[in-house]
């Protein structure tokens, strides 16, 4: 990308009312994909990821000296889930992030399970937040005692993001709590109204706390 198509590019972004800047979905998978524990006030849980964004040109844009362009960003991001449904199994809940490159993002979400047992789960998400909708896959498969390979793609209706790609780890503690870290991918929205590029990379952590003593 020449100098000045890339400034070209970040003033026509400053002219995109605000309220369009929320419309990027969480860079982590939010929530995290293992199942939450069982606790008669839900589960709170936060964290925070690192990305770069790379918008690489085509064959006919390098010919003309185009260069790849890369953009570092990074945002907290917190959760709320609490279990629903006859069962139990199923979840419903808040997300939020803060950072770049969506500044102040919000939304909600409803989770159910699809296949559950003490080695697995594969459930399916729905999440709307302002300007912002995404369909995702949670699954996740316990590899030790107390650990859990997870992931959870999506497919996103959003600014920076049309399609999520994840792998993580989970550790269970002993009071309850969890440790969720993940690395993944995102390939980006629409050109014309991103600075975050084609692609985007990232690593993330969190930690998520049950409320009340767990249910036995």
């Amino acid at each position: 990308m020449s100098r000045n198509h890339a400034i070209a590019r970040i003033l026509t972004l400053a002219g995109i009312s605000w309220f369009v800047l929320w419309a990027c979905a969480p860079m982590m998978s939010a929530p995290p994909s293992p199942p939450m524990v069982a606790s008669p006030h839900g589960e709170a849980g936060y964290g925070g990821n690192l990305g770069l964004g790379a918008e690489v040109p085509d064959a006919a844009e390098r010919r003309a000296g185009e260069k790849p362009y890369f953009i570092g960003m990074g945002n907290a991001q917190g959760w709320y889930r609490h279990q629903v449904g006859p069962l139990k199994q199923n979840e419903a809940g808040l997300l939020g992030q803060v950072g770049v490159p969506s500044f102040v993002s919000g939304g909600g979400y409803y989770r159910f399970a699809m296949a559950r047992n003490e080695k697995a789960y594969v459930g399916g998400q729905f999440t709307l937040g302002f300007l912002w909708v995404s369909v995702s896959l949670p699954m996740a498969f316990k590899v030790s005692e107390k650990v859990w390979l997870t992931t959870q793609p999506s497919l996103r209706g959003s600014m920076a993001s049309q399609l999520m790609l994840p792998i993580g780890l989970a550790w269970e503690l002993e009071d309850g709590s969890r440790i969720d870290a993940e690395i993944g991918a995102h390939k980006a929205g629409a050109d014309n109204y991103t600075v975050v590029g084609e692609y985007i990379g990232y690593v993330g952590v969190g930690i998520s706390q049950p409320f009340g003593a767990p249910h036995q």
